[in-house]
């Protein structure tokens, strides 16, 4: 068996700091084989991939988390960024490119659609989401059984104590392609950890250091302290 954590963030997304290899390091400490780059509107592989250390023993597969008017959307196995940020039209580039779309935390968004038609849209539902709460997590697997689709679960991890916190589980692969083969078959394992609260807050703080936005960061720290993500 092989574990892969679907979700991650390194500095290149305006809230994460994390280095690519840090990130390698601590995932194999942590026995982790393969991480999933989904930095926020950026396709940071290009930039990542000549600081990835050679035989390595972590697959990196490309990716991106894209915000869109119906909240977030990944997708990988990605060769270039997706310049658009509608919801279809994302999905319609992905597919393009020979990529994969995933639905990350669906009940941690606010849609003028249902989640289970913008399920019906793309290829993977994220279930479980380290970063979420354990209701939104459970009724977003209830969304996926529903729909028959093929499942993840990841960290979203954007500070280092979080990676490995959620975790997709596949058979052993060759490669990239072999994970996403064996995902796209539902030959998984799924399992996580819940962040605590608090990681939110300093991932706040990270993006308004590096954005100079701290009235969001306020905002945002007054939501979370408040139990937004309850």
């Amino acid at each position: 068996m092989m574990w892969v954590d679907s979700h991650v963030h390194t500095r290149y997304s305006y809230d994460s700091m994390m280095s690519i290899k840090r990130l390698i390091k601590i995932a194999r400490a942590k026995g982790i084989d393969g991480l999933v780059i989904t930095d926020h509107d950026v396709f940071s592989y290009p930039r990542i991939k000549p600081k990835i250390p050679q035989e390595s023993g972590v697959f990196i597969i490309p990716g991106m988390e894209i915000k869109t008017e119906h909240g977030d959307l990944i997708g990988v196995m990605l060769n270039e960024e997706i310049s658009s940020r509608d919801f279809d039209e994302c999905v319609d580039e992905i597919h393009e490119q020979g990529g994969y779309a995933i639905l990350p935390h669906p009940f941690r968004r606010r849609s003028s659609r249902e989640i289970s038609e913008l399920a019906k849209q793309v290829d993977i539902v994220e279930v479980y989401n380290a970063r979420t709460s354990v209701s939104a997590n459970n009724k977003a697997k209830r969304v996926a059984l529903s729909l028959n689709k093929p499942m993840t679960a990841g960290s979203d991890a954007h500070l280092y104590m979080e990676i490995g916190r959620g975790l997709t589980g596949v058979e052993k692969s060759d490669g990239v392609e072999d994970i996403m083969k064996n995902v796209l078959k539902k030959r998984v394992k799924l399992r996580y950890i819940p962040s605590p609260r608090y990681v939110h807050y300093f991932s706040s703080l990270i993006g308004a250091y590096k954005t100079g936005d701290y009235r969001t960061f306020v905002r945002g720290a007054y939501r979370h302290i408040r139990g937004h993500h309850k």
